[in-house]
């Protein structure tokens, strides 16, 4: 059966069954009259519970066009288990209407606050707060242009805890903006908000990412299939990385500069810096890797088998680091204080005592949980 099949059984006025046989299997049952339940198989796992009666109205004039709408209060749960979990609750009454006019044209309309919480387990945690009534429109066109309209303020915080990333992001919007993303099948996504920032994304098939952001910096990111990336930060500091492996880390320089980081895959990096710097990155493919970074900052960086990378820089503002690969489980802290595995400890604290004698680094360790590997700690 076709991606877009399904069944709906109605044995009751309130009981409604829907079953799309692929990808996933999705059953909805409504329980006289207020009980909406959605079980999809496969890849995620959907609960909708409104607190009392409402209407809900699908013209399906073609494949692609739906109408709902609430018109009380009510609470709505959605759970997503594989491979993330999302939670969202609305507290107070709400009129939602959403309407998809064919193929690709949606309608959100939210008239009081509301509360969407999202707890991936994988890569990130994400808590969306939107603080007034808001209006969102969505608008597809043919294949994947979206538009998305929002006319009140909102507070968006997201907690990125990947094993190869590790940190805080909180984003606050102060005025209405206005988000168009584009998806050129099947992986392109751009992103543009006007209002109190712009951000741009794009994303290629499968690796290619642009990122802009006009307020109070502007970052670009470019990927290319399958292992480039390239980011642009103006304000406060400008950033340029040209990697080429998939699994990336998360970078942020404490010092203005020009960063430009090219891997040739698999086993060369070269970084440039303004700041001033100019690093050097050669791997013994694939298992060890030597970085050396001229004055005022110089690193080692040893990679074992083959994505394990300790990489101590003798400068202030840097911090240790190990990017974990997303096939490969990492120890943790306890199990590398094991007999066997005392050599790791052994060439970190090694390191950090040339380094403190040097500049007077401070850094540690911290356990990231097993298969998360080690993360410095300025």
């Amino acid at each position: 059966m076709c991606p877009c099949m399904s069944i709906r059984v109605h044995a009751c006025p309130y009981v409604s069954l829907r079953v799309p046989a692929c990808p996933y299997v999705s059953i909805h049952v409504h329980t006289c009259p207020c009980v909406s339940i959605r079980v999809p198989a496969c890849p995620c796992v959907s609960i909708r519970v409104p607190a009392c009666p409402y209407v809900s109205i699908r013209v399906p004039a073609c494949p692609y066009v739906s109408m709902r709408v609430h018109m009380c209060l009510c609470v709505s749960l959605l759970v997503h288990t594989c491979p993330y979990m999302s939670i969202r609750v609305h507290a107070c009454p709400y009129v939602s209407l959403h309407v998809p006019v064919c193929p690709y044209v949606s309608l959100l309309v939210h008239t009081c606050p509301c509360m969407s919480i999202r707890v991936p387990a994988c890569p990130y945690v994400s808590i969306r707060v939107h603080t007034c009534p808001c209006v969102s429109i969505r608008v597809h066109t043919c294949p994947c242009l979206s538009i998305r309209v929002h006319t009140c303020p909102c507070l968006s915080i997201r907690v990125h805890t990947c094993p190869c990333v590790s940190y805080v992001s909180i984003r606050v919007h102060a005025c209405p903006c206005v988000s168009i993303r584009v998806h050129a099948c099947p992986y392109v996504s751009l992103c543009v908000r006007a209002c109190p920032c712009m951000s741009l994304r794009v994303h290629t098939c499968p690796c290619v990412s642009v990122r802009v952001h006009s307020c109070p910096y502007v970052s670009m990111r470019v990927r290319t299939c399958p292992y480039m990336s390239l980011r642009v930060h103006t304000c406060p500091y400008v950033s340029i990385r040209v990697p080429m492996r998939p699994c990336m880390s998360l970078h942020v320089p404490a010092c203005p500069y020009v960063s430009l980081r090219v891997r040739t895959c698999p086993c060369v990096s070269l970084r440039v810096r303004t700041c001033p710097c100019v690093s050097l990155h050669v791997r013994t493919c694939p298992y060890v890797s030597l970085r050396v970074r001229t004055c005022p900052c110089m690193s080692l960086c040893v990679r074992k088998c083959p994505c394990v990378s300790i990489c101590v820089p003798v400068h202030p503002c840097m911090s240790l680091h190990v990017p974990v690969c997303p096939y490969v489980s990492l120890p943790s802290i306890r199990e590398l204080m094991t007999a066997e595995n005392k050599t790791g400890l052994v060439l970190a604290a090694v390191l950090s005592q040339c380094c403190q004698s040097a500049v007077g680094l401070r850094w540690g360790v911290k356990p990231c949980g097993p298969g998360q590997g080690i993360k410095g700690i300025n």
